[in-house]
């Protein structure tokens, strides 16, 4: 059986096959920022936290009137042989604004 593709059918097809190459386009530029910005958090942590930090510990600067801050914090990566747990740091990076959020 022979299956005659219509002009709308032709359209149809050139419309999605579009439609796919955009999603993937766009997910590439999504995984692209999402590294972008995994990158400049880890900078950032890194010149703004001593390399002696403490976990609980917060470290803040100045940024306009508010104020950039990275808390430190204990999470559990994964469990290990023998029922324990591998804990690793984990950096919170926020904006404190006395007088509400930061735009």
């Amino acid at each position: 059986m022979s299956l005659k593709v219509t002009t709308d059918g032709e359209l149809l097809i050139k419309e999605w096959i579009n439609a796919q190459k955009r999603h993937r386009e766009a997910q590439r530029e999504v995984n692209s920022a999402d590294c972008a910005l995994r990158n400049a958090q880890d900078n950032l942590v890194k010149w703004l936290v001593p390399k002696a930090a403490k976990v609980g510990e917060c470290y803040c600067i100045p940024v306009g009137e508010t104020f950039l801050d990275v808390r430190i914090a204990e999470k559990v990566s994964h469990m290990v042989e023998g029922g324990g747990v591998h804990k690793s740091l984990e950096y919170v990076l926020g904006w404190r604004n006395m007088s509400g959020p930061h735009p």
